[in-house]
């Protein structure tokens, strides 16, 4: 089975497909990235080394064309992946186990 960061970075050879970006590793700091959750694009700008080259592609907004430039591959997910909010959570969600329950015969 392979990782989800090489199924990204296989994607992210073709440029023109559509992502959702959700900032990871160094791109949480970035102040001039997109905002969390924006579509985006991959685009390949004349000159520059291709996207999936170390770990990172060029970015531009899916709706505006407004170029973001270069981020992690790590922080491009597709649209269908679930985001942390779709999790289930509240008394729906499976109950962690937080301490082993002791045996009867000890």
């Amino acid at each position: 089975m392979t990782s989800t960061t090489s199924r990204t970075a296989r994607a992210c050879r073709r440029t023109g497909r559509v992502l959702v970006y959700r900032p990871a590793g160094l791109d949480l700091w970035e102040r001039k990235g997109p905002p969390t959750g924006t579509r985006v694009v991959l685009v390949q700008p004349r000159g520059c080394p291709r996207n999936g080259t170390m770990g990172h592609a060029y970015l531009a907004d899916a709706d505006t064309g407004e170029f973001y430039g270069l981020r992690l591959l790590a922080s491009l997910h597709s649209a269908t992946e679930p985001t942390p909010a779709d999790e289930p959570s509240g008394p729906a969600a499976p109950a962690r186990r937080t301490a082993r329950a002791a045996r009867p015969d000890a």
